[in-house]
């Protein structure tokens, strides 16, 4: 037996070793290597077998790619020509998983397919993906509720800038929001204090953008300045620009800046500085509207001066608005009577202002003498237009309401104002005044409002101003409705119930020579203000734009105008072609095509400037090139510094004695959004507002 295993053992032996080394024999022939490399692929998949033909010579055998695979199997994807294709799983790929579809197979076998897609690692690929598709449907429908929310809270905080609500009350109102079930903020909501000023800042970022894009269309801009001091006494420099876009005007917001000192270099330096942040040329401006202080209309150094080295063409305008206003005041100081009647009424509202008492009395005793609805009373301010007007036409309607009160006051009380004013409100020059003051300050404020307007057309000035003068000019002949009422009311003396004193000839005398030499002042402080050549390009191209100018006889159009033309053309050409460039006027082809466009200005039937100037811009800039250039510049030419003073009405709104710890910049932005939020700024500032870190 032991033989037997023995032997057994050598036989096994002998036979393994045989084998072995025939084996070793066969690995180390390079014949059968090559061979053996050649029926595996580069990644080991085995390649198909091969067999000899009857020729002797070896052919391998190919598999060949079903293309009905590419629908039973969704997540295959082929590769190379045909006969060569190589397969690819698109799901282990996305997965990075690690397997012979993922660098790519050669065995194109549905076998193979099937063993792929049974195999672990598919397995585990396609549950990844699951997961992955899982949570970016959840990402995208929490971004969804996301934006819903920050677009929410930027039209919370757009409402606050327009409401003048504070900061700090925005969480108080996404609070209010969400008890109201606004389903819009449902999903994540920033509260931190830094959250609403970045929001703020996404959504002035947004309109300034869209602002710059609006500036740089328009070929020229017009610059509106003023100076004013805010509530922590700092002198700022409030700046507008008018542009034209598409033949329409409008007035753009480019900050209220803090200057240290109110001189024409400072000044000049800060509106340079100004159109550097905003990227916008200088020489672009073609007029500058101020209110006519000295500092800006210096004829030697003032800031249109100034301004005129990079802007040739500068056309200076004193604002419309202030010039009546100033004419009004020039006129009251040269009157002693007119001066001291508006220190009385300014005496009775100061009476009334910071007593609740008193004016509880005065508001129901006014209730009981009068069928009409108690007017409150006003304060009479030189540097606010229309507040005489107000005053004096208050104090006319609860005049006998006044007197009874204040007498009141004076015996009953001893108040030595009131026994004052007693005397002064019951004479018969005072209550005269009133009445007479009513129609001369109703025709100013005419004027006035006339003059704030928008879009103030060019050709209405010197009508309105001409037609204001004439009819003050009648009030000297005749008196007006109101002094034609007080005159067929007073009888001995009484005037609604009032006893009036000094009625005698010579305090009418007195009052007649008081009423016809403040009204001829007044005209002639309206002609001082308003010569008729200091507008004269203004108006030059008033006469050559506004049809309604034309001569009513077509035979006499042809010689019309020449003398504007040629005022136009001096102002806005130079000899200087790279300077001349900037406006961009042909005088010789000005010239020729004079004649043919007032013809066919005649034609169009348009009556207005303002819409003569939109047509030309709009429509006829190829055929009357020179003149659409003019029609342009006479829309942009600020004729009135009108949003300068509604810009400062609305920094003080703003910036309270509550909020006085306002920065300039979050300032400038809330003064922005009021005046200039379009209804897609909220849109671009969830954009902008999504880029930057914050705080939840």
């Amino acid at each position: 037996m032991a033989s037997s295993s023995k032997k057994q053992r050598t036989l096994t032996g002998f036979f393994s070793g045989e084998n072995k080394k025939q084996s070793e024999s066969q690995t180390s022939n390079p014949v059968v290597k090559a061979t053996e490399d050649h029926d595996r692929s580069k990644d080991g998949t085995p390649r198909k077998k091969s067999k000899s033909n009857c020729s002797g010579k070896t052919v391998v055998m190919q598999s060949k790619f079903n293309q009905d695979w590419l629908n039973d199997y969704k997540w295959l994807r082929v590769e190379g020509n045909e006969g060569d294709e190589i397969m690819f799983c698109r799901i282990c790929e996305e997965a990075q998983q690690a397997n012979g579809f993922v660098k790519g197979s050669v065995n194109r076998k549905k076998s193979a397919l099937n063993d792929h897609r049974e195999s672990q690692s598919h397995h585990k690929a396609v549950l990844a993906l699951t997961h992955r598709q899982a949570m970016a449907a959840c990402q995208k429908a929490q971004s969804e509720k996301n934006d819903d929310s920050l677009t929410a809270m930027c039209n919370t905080v757009l409402t606050m800038a327009q409401e003048n609500i504070a900061a700090n009350k925005f969480n108080a109102l996404i609070t209010l929001q969400k008890n109201n079930k606004c389903s819009a903020l449902s999903g994540l909501v920033y509260s931190h204090g830094d959250s609403v000023q970045d929001i703020e800042q996404a959504l002035a970022t947004s309109t300034i953008e869209h602002l710059k894009g609006r500036i740089a269309n328009s070929k020229f801009v017009g610059l509106i300045i003023d100076e004013t001091v805010n509530i922590t006494v700092e002198k700022k420099l409030i700046m507008f620009l008018r542009i034209i876009n598409y033949g329409k005007a409008d007035t753009v917001f480019l900050g209220n800046h803090t200057v240290h000192d109110g001189t024409a270099s400072t000044i000049t330096d800060k509106i340079k500085e100004v159109f550097r942040e905003w990227n916008i040329p200088i020489n672009k401006v073609v007029g500058l509207g101020s209110d006519g202080a000295s500092v800006m209309t210096g004829h030697k150094s003032g800031v249109g001066v100034r301004l005129t080295d990079e802007c040739p063409f500068l056309v200076h305008v004193h604002c419309i608005a202030h010039r009546v206003s100033l004419a009004s005041h020039d006129a009251a100081k040269m009157s002693k009577v007119i001066t001291d009647f508006t220190k009385t009424v300014n005496e009775i509202y100061k009476l009334y202002q910071y007593s609740a008492v008193r004016y509880e009395r005065l508001r129901d005793l006014s209730q009981v003498l009068s069928d009409t609805e108690f007017s409150s009373l006003k304060q009479p301010c030189s540097v606010r237009w229309l507040s005489l007007g107000r005053a004096v036409k208050s104090t006319k309607d609860n005049l006998p309401a006044l007197c009874m009160e204040i007498e009141e006051e004076a015996t009953a009380r001893q108040n030595a104002v009131a026994t004052g004013l007693q005397k002064k409100m019951k004479t018969f020059s005072f209550v005269a005044l009133c009445y007479m003051l009513t129609d001369v300050l109703h025709i100013m404020d005419k004027l006035i409002t006339v003059f704030q307007r928008d879009e103030l057309n060019l050709g209405c000035i010197h009508p309105v101003v001409n037609g204001s003068i004439e009819s003050l000019s009648e009030l000297l002949t005749s008196p007006g409705p109101s002094e034609q009422y007080f005159l067929d009311n007073i009888s001995d003396g009484v005037f609604r119930s009032i006893k009036l004193t000094h009625d005698d000839p010579r305090s009418r005398t007195a009052f007649q020579n008081t009423r016809s030499g403040f009204i001829t002042d007044l005209c002639d402080a309206l002609r001082k203000r308003f010569p008729e050549d200091s507008l004269s390009v203004i108006v030059s191209l008033d006469k050559i734009l506004n049809p309604s100018k034309y001569p009513s006889s077509r035979n006499d159009i042809g010689q019309y105008g020449s003398d504007s033309l040629e005022v136009v053309l001096a102002y806005f050409t130079s000899d200087d072609v790279t300077v001349n460039n900037l406006i961009g006027i042909d005088t010789d082809r000005a010239r020729r095509d004079f004649s043919q466009f007032k013809r066919t200005l005649a034609n169009l039937g348009t009556k207005t400037l303002t819409n003569t100037c939109r047509l030309l811009v709009n429509d006829y800039q190829v055929l009357f090139p020179d003149f659409a250039v003019m029609a342009t510049i006479a829309l942009t030419i600020p004729v009135s510094s009108v949003p300068a003073e509604r810009g400062f009405s609305l920094q003080n709104r703003i910036h309270t004695a509550s909020r006085n710890r306002l920065s300039r910049e979050r300032l400038d932005n809330l003064m922005l959004l009021n005046m200039h939020a379009d209804d897609n700024v909220v849109p671009r500032a969830v954009q902008i507002f999504r880029q930057k870190k914050r705080k939840v």
